[in-house]
């Protein structure tokens, strides 16, 4: 039995540091800021719908079957908006592809440049604000058209005749995020009556840090986050920037930047070479010039306020930035809340009198965020998986019992939202969102069956249902084109009737006591909480909140209203008497902004109200046939970088790129990715291709290589076995991607098999010579069910994996046998918040004849070039956070979290092959221990963050110490 085995060519290693480091990183850098940017896939949607698409003037439309009269309204959307939009940055662009989701239960639209396409996901946002869903789509994702393809000029041109359309996306990388978005909600706010940026709760978190806290955050903290702290996100702070920058220098500040990107991106930081002209000196001088506007702003209108006495519930001085939402009254002297925060997942609790806490239930992924609370019951809507198809997915209703402490789904393959359980906790009233793009109010009993569905006046987006009139009427909210409504459905009559007409004003959340309708709206310029007579029609402004109250509550017995008031510290947990001295009657239209620039100004009112009166455009739909679409060349390389598989190529050890070509395929759906390139390297010539089929239940992956020399396998050291530059690899994987619905817990499982063949050269079966050859089968089965992880989380607190793995090349089985691995490991908390210990248990067994497989099984840390016939891993991590600097060394590095790790690794060895002095079997036990520390970091306030740090080894029985460089990139 022999175990040597020899490749002919060695591929020679740059041993300088530099190299080996210093250079990879700054390569890493560059091409990690354009994948994760622009080689995106959202994820597929099911095999079984059918597509249709037409075309307009700027866009081609593809959108499922059915959804013929949404898509052509959404197509004379864009199109309306399309000149204004172009006007404002100065650009038009050619022909995108839009694409449409429907079966998807959350909503998103996002743009991608490479391949460029916008994607659509129709079903509108549970608690969307006073605008059309679509409408919102058409302006936010609208306007990122605009941007990026704005770059495909100058030099950005050149660029993509060099690379295609990667070219345009690596630009876009040179434009900060908070700008991208930031502008795209002053387009959604400039031209429509609501938008983002009217918001009062838009600004509010921004708001209530320069207003509460005792100094402002550093620019790169405000970009980039924190772990430590609440930071307003990019879509926050980029809006008021964007919006400080058009009032203080005109649209031209923002189309010269865009220019400076395009034109000069050999600049390295063209944006600031764009403010210069300006006399901004940089991006943080525009950040501290755009809060001190804010500020002064803020300031003058706090001072206004009229405090109503309240009692706050919740623990006071929160170390953490933690929120209470959704308080709501189980007695006199008890409240229920959903506790949320950077220090943990969110979870139901209930609050005593005195701030005492008790964890009632964790919940899954959430998706209107609002649970109801009556006789004993919680009920809430949650986010489902299906099982395959990461675009399509569910909103399911789940109860949770406090007397039996247990929790029960109501049904499976629902769009349920926004539920609400009745006074008598014997029905729940919710909102239905199908994918046709009608809404439906639902009645279901407590076993999930539906008792009663009625669709929306006007097919208008319904939200925020509640109980009133002693079950036998419903209040909602419903948005349409002309803003937000409380209507009421009869039971009875099973009629809808108008209760209330706010206009472009928000209103969310009513809840009814009496003939009062209790609920949270913009009308003072913050989010209060309003009462609405009924019998008077008159509106009265009940809180007096400092930045915002929302999500009211009744007393069924007292009258005493719960809310969620805002602070720098999170939301809190009030509760406040609804007594006539504290409240505020408000006229019918005199309402009061506090945000600037608020107002549209006259050639804005022409635009938006010229909207309404759109002329629909013509169009034909026809089939949309997947394999005439099955290849769309998107991008090349003038050089060679495998995209297949760009973990492996991104490695810090090496500079990814070779000399050669490379051309890449993505079609507009995402279900076929492929790769063609060239590559010349160590003086010889290889071929590489590849292509993903993502479009059926079973993922395939197949990959063809030709060149380079193969591995050839001798008997004796001194044979002559000639060998050519003509390798040929073939290899194929097939798994089917499977995601499970356990709420709390994020749930894989992973069959897979593969085959591969390879032309390398192995003793034939007499061992008289030679044989070319090798066909190789896996099979394997992976599994994980974890805890979902807080922000602060390392790795999950709670969980297990699992896998098996079996190997073997039954057409070569004279020289190889076989390879079994199994193995798992389990998650536990650590003693502290957001420490984990993880303990693993893995086993290898190769039953071989000549040869051995490669390892499966990970090796002790500090050790390489050990195999065996059967070897058995334990391993230990502690894994914990060690500081959160949020430190910053000017625009290069910004550090957000330090964290390290403790680990023992252990291998039992039988028959482990030993090669000095001489070849042999033996028993052998290896161990190590040591500990890796980390920086979570970003450079050059690039959003996408890295990790860098090292690890010491120690190898108790040679007594060695080894360093090791540890590098990743969070690429996706």
């Amino acid at each position: 039995m022999e175990y040597s085995s020899q490749r002919v060519n060695n591929r020679p290693g740059k041993d300088s540091p530099i190299f080996r480091n210093i250079i990879p990183l700054l390569v890493l850098a560059i091409f990690s800021m354009g994948l994760s940017g622009q080689f995106y896939e959202y994820g597929q949607d099911p095999a079984t719908i059918r597509w249709n698409h037409f075309s307009s003037e700027h866009y081609q439309v593809i959108y499922p079957r059915g959804l013929d009269s949404l898509a052509m309204n959404f197509a004379d959307n864009m199109e309306y908006y399309y000149p204004f939009q172009a006007e404002v940055l100065d650009h038009k662009h050619g022909k995108l592809p839009l694409v449409f989701h429907n079966e998807s239960s959350f909503s998103n639209g996002v743009f991608v440049w490479a391949p460029k396409r916008l994607e659509v996901f129709t079903n509108p946002d549970p608690n969307g604000y006073a605008q059309d869903w679509m409408t919102q789509l058409a302006l936010h994702e609208g306007r990122h058209a605009v941007q990026i393809s704005k770059l495909n000029q100058g030099v950005g041109k050149t660029l993509s005749v060099i690379a295609g359309e990667q070219a345009v996306g690596l630009l876009s990388g040179l434009l900060p995020l908070w700008y991208l978005e930031g502008d795209a909600v002053d387009a959604e706010t400039r031209f429509s009556y609501t938008g983002r940026g009217r918001l009062p709760s838009f600004e509010m978190g921004m708001k209530a840090i320069l207003l509460e806290q005792e100094q402002r955050y550093n620019f790169s903290k405000a970009i980039l986050g924190s772990y430590r702290d609440h930071v307003p996100n990019h879509y926050e702070l980029g809006y008021l920037m964007v919006r400080f920058g058009r009032r203080t220098y005109g649209d031209s500040f923002w189309t010269d930047m865009e220019d400076f990107v395009a034109r000069k991106p050999f600049l390295v930081v063209p944006s600031w070479f764009a403010m210069r002209k300006y006399g901004v000196k940089s991006k943080r001088e525009l950040y501290q010039s755009t809060l001190d506007l804010y500020e002064d702003h803020w300031k003058g209108t706090f001072s206004k306020r009229d405090p109503v006495p309240v009692r706050n519930w919740s623990e006071p001085g929160q170390k953490h930035y933690t929120s209470y939402r959704f308080p709501q009254w189980i007695g006199d002297t008890l409240l229920i809340a959903l506790k949320e925060g950077i220090d943990q997942i969110p979870e139901f609790v209930t609050i005593g009198l005195d701030g005492t806490e008790k964890r009632v239930f964790r919940p899954g992924f959430m998706n209107s965020g609002r649970f109801s609370y009556s006789s004993g019951l919680i009920v809430w809507d949650e986010w489902v998986p299906d099982i395959r198809w990461s675009n399509r997915n569910f909103s399911q209703i789940r109860v949770f019992n406090l007397e039996e402490n247990r929790v029960r789904n109501l049904g499976s393959g629902t769009r349920y939202y926004s539920p609400a359980i009745s006074k008598g906790g014997e029905h729940i009233v919710a909102i239905e969102q199908q994918s046709d793009y009608s809404f439906h109010l639902v009645i279901l009993d407590m076993e999930g069956n539906l008792k009663h569905s009625v669709r929306a006046p006007g097919n208008q987006f319904i939200q925020h249902p509640h109980w009133m009139e002693e079950d036998s009427a419903i209040v909602v909210t419903l948005t349409g084109k002309s803003g937000k409504y409380l209507y009421k459905y009869s039971m009875d009559r099973e009629t809808w009737s108008e209760i209330f007409n706010s206009g472009y004003e928000d209103i969310s959340h009513p809840v009814v006591k009496d003939k009062q309708i209790f609920f949270s709206a913009t009308f003072s310029g913050i989010d209060n909480i309003y009462r609405f007579n009924l019998e008077n029609q008159q509106l009265y402004r009940v809180s007096s909140a400092h930045f915002g109250a929302f999500e009211p509550g009744i007393n069924p017995g007292s009258g005493s209203l719960s809310y969620a008031d805002y602070h720098a510290d999170g939301y809190r947990a009030v509760t406040q008497t609804v007594e006539e001295e504290y409240m505020v009657e408000i006229p019918e239209g005199e309402y009061a902004a506090e945000q600037l620039d608020s107002d549209p100004t006259p050639g804005e009112r022409t635009i938006i109200d010229g909207a309404a009166h759109t002329v629909p455009g013509t169009y034909t739909p026809k089939p949309y046939r997947k394999l005439f679409h099955a290849v769309n060349i998107h991008s090349w390389l003038p050089l060679y970088f495998d995209y297949m598989n760009p973990e492996a190529a991104l490695n810090p050890e090496d500079l990814p790129v070779s000399l050669g070509a490379t051309l890449l395929t993505q079609n507009l759906l995402s279900t076929i990715t492929g790769m063609v390139g060239y590559e010349y390297r160590d003086k010889m010539h290889f071929l590489h291709s590849g292509v993903i089929l993502k479009g059926r239940i079973p993922v395939i992956d197949l990959g063809l290589n030709v060149g380079g020399l193969p591995l050839v396998h001798k008997i004796d050291a001194a044979d002559n076995v000639p060998v050519n530059p003509d390798r040929f690899t073939f290899t194929s994987t097939c798994y089917i991607p499977l995601r499970l619905n356990t709420g709390k817990y994020i749930t894989r499982l992973q069959p897979l098999i593969g085959y591969s063949y390879s032309t390398d050269i192995f003793p034939n079966e007499n061992r008289t010579g030679y044989e070319t050859g090798l066909h190789r089968f896996v099979t394997r089965f992976n599994f994980s069910s974890y805890l979902r992880m807080g922000r602060k989380d390392i790795l999950p607190r709670l969980g297990i994996t699992a896998f098996a793995t079996y190997r073997n090349a039954p057409f070569n089985a004279f020289n190889f046998g076989s390879l079994s691995i199994a193995g798992g490991a389990i998650y536990l908390p650590g003693p502290l918040k957001h420490q984990t210990i993880r303990l693993r248990h893995v086993v290898q067994v190769q039953h071989p004849e000549r040869y051995l497989f490669n390892n499966d099984i990970s090796l002790p840390r500090g050790m390489v070039d050990i195999l065996g016939l059967e070897m058995k891993l334990y391993s230990a991590d502690y894994s914990f956070p060690v500081a959160y600097p949020d430190f910053n060394i000017g625009p290069v590095i910004y550090i957000t979290r330090i964290r390290g790790n403790l680990w023992a690794d252990y291998l039992a060895g039988r028959d482990i092959l030993i090669r000095e002095p001489q070849q042999e079997l033996t028993d052998k036990n290896y161990y190590s221990v040591g500990a890796d520390i980390l920086a979570d970091l970003h450079f050059l306030r690039i959003f996408f963050p890295v990790s860098i740090g090292g690890r010491l080894a120690w190898l108790p029985q040679t007594g060695e110490w080894k360093p090791e460089f540890l590098f990743t990139v969070d690429l996706f």
